[in-house]
């Protein structure tokens, strides 16, 4: 097939949203229907009926007739000019390693080519499923379809939802307000391991986030269970944490799996932790990352690593923050461990380009210094990005976001944490 218009996910590939809505996957402009085009959801609908679905179908058959499916504009889009990074092109990746492992796409793709886009024989084996909205955690550019913390942070602080703001520029997103105080708790009734049942001895991945994974003891029922799995030689388990809560029961139910991936999403030590993923125990989450450490160092089959959110929210810190991982004696994070996000947009609440243009130089200062002692292509490919960051020519929005952030925050001294964008 051409690499180039080609996609495996629709033929090996399944996603649940947080509300229970079924995707081929996470950039899918789906969600998936049934014949009489209703949204198809975990909570009404199988996977099985999701899977062979005509929509599910379609997809395929565009795909094999070499078209590039209108759903699928996420990823055609980020691969525009000289980019080629999108989730299309990581499942060619992942889906060669599966097949390194005994999986084989032709089979799937000759059988749907037969079958008018209809695969009996061949199953899902890559799943991302996310476990609800339920979150302990209330992070500045998440919302409350992914975590239902956002209501109980904000609530708790006597915010109305109509008051949430960040800086004038930007108008919230109208899912803030439709999902305020909404939580969506299938996980615990419907339960992860009930949908995939019919398939659990076939998964070669299985990518568990949130919401919190890890807060729903249903969802260590599943991993214990997935041990059951006539696959559990070829299985990877990857969880994706805010690293709150692991516990001696999550690192028992892990043991036995063929590979095992933790990705801890931290993106600040300190206040600015606090700050950016409210409300955050920085020595809590220390605690644990130094539990990961000692449970994934002699173990040749897990990898733990961090993702990082950059926002405006600590960009002037991410240069501390990535030297602590890397230096602090206990952990010795190995730069290569660390991956990132950009939320660049202005239209996005904390996006960076209302970060001002004058604090750019001492921001990109700390990060050659820190470039120079660790020699790292972190730091190297973070630095190369802010040159195509259309930087704000003044303050003006970042202190409107500061001063808004303080109403959120009396806690904390917002003019002190962030003094270089008040100089």
């Amino acid at each position: 097939m051409n690499s180039d218009k080609f996609c495996p996910m629709p033929f090996g590939s399944m996603h649940v949203d947080p509300d229970g809505k079924i995707y081929i996957c996470c950039s899918d402009r789906g969600p998936i229907v049934d014949d009489y085009n209703n949204v198809m959801n975990v909570q009404t609908h199988s996977l099985r009926e999701a899977w062979n679905s005509k929509h599910y179908q379609k997809i395929r058959l565009e795909f094999l007739s070499g078209q590039k499916p209108a759903s699928c504009v996420e990823c055609w889009n980020s691969e525009v000019g000289d980019s080629s990074t999108s989730t299309r092109t990581s499942a060619i990746e992942r889906y060669e390693k599966f097949e390194n492992i005994g999986y084989r796409l032709n089979d799937a793709i000759n059988e749907a080519k037969e079958n008018n886009g209809i695969l009996i024989n061949s199953s899902a084996i890559d799943y991302q499923v996310m476990s609800g909205n339920l979150c302990n955690l209330a992070c500045k550019m998440c919302f409350p379809s992914y975590s239902n913390g956002w209501t109980k942070f904000y609530t708790s602080r006597n915010i109305d939802v109509n008051d949430i703001t960040y800086h004038s520029s930007v108008k919230m997103p109208s899912k803030l307000y439709e999902d305020f105080n909404k939580e969506y708790n299938w996980p615990k009734k419907t339960t992860i391991q009930n949908i995939l049942q019919d398939d659990l001895d076939n998964i070669y991945f299985l990518n568990l986030t949130g919401g919190e994974p890890t807060i729903l003891p249903e969802n260590i029922n599943l991993i214990n269970n997935l041990k059951k799995s006539k696959n559990i030689n070829k299985l990877e388990l990857c969880i994706i944490t805010n690293t709150t809560n692991i516990n001696k029961k999550l690192l028992d139910a892990l043991d036995g799996f063929y590979k095992i991936t933790i990705v801890s999403s931290l993106d600040a030590m300190d206040e600015i932790a606090n700050i950016q993923r409210s409300p955050s125990n920085w020595s809590q989450i220390y605690n644990n990352l130094l539990t990961l450490r000692q449970f994934s160092y002699y173990k040749s089959n897990v990898s733990h690593g961090v993702n990082t959110v950059i926002t405006a929210l600590n960009l002037h810190h991410i240069g501390s923050f990535w030297d602590f991982l890397v230096s602090t004696k206990d952990l010795k994070m190995n730069p290569s461990m660390i991956s990132v996000a950009v939320v660049v947009n202005k239209d996005y609440p904390v996006g960076l380009e209302i970060v001002p243009r004058s604090a750019i130089a001492k921001i990109k200062e700390e990060f050659q210094k820190k470039l120079s002692l660790h020699n790292s292509e972190i730091y190297k490919n973070v630095m190369d990005y802010f040159d195509n960051i259309d930087w704000a020519n003044d303050n003006t929005l970042m202190l409107e976001m500061l001063d808004n952030i303080q109403k959120y925050h009396p806690e904390h001294n917002i003019k002190e944490l962030y003094k270089i964008y008040y100089e």
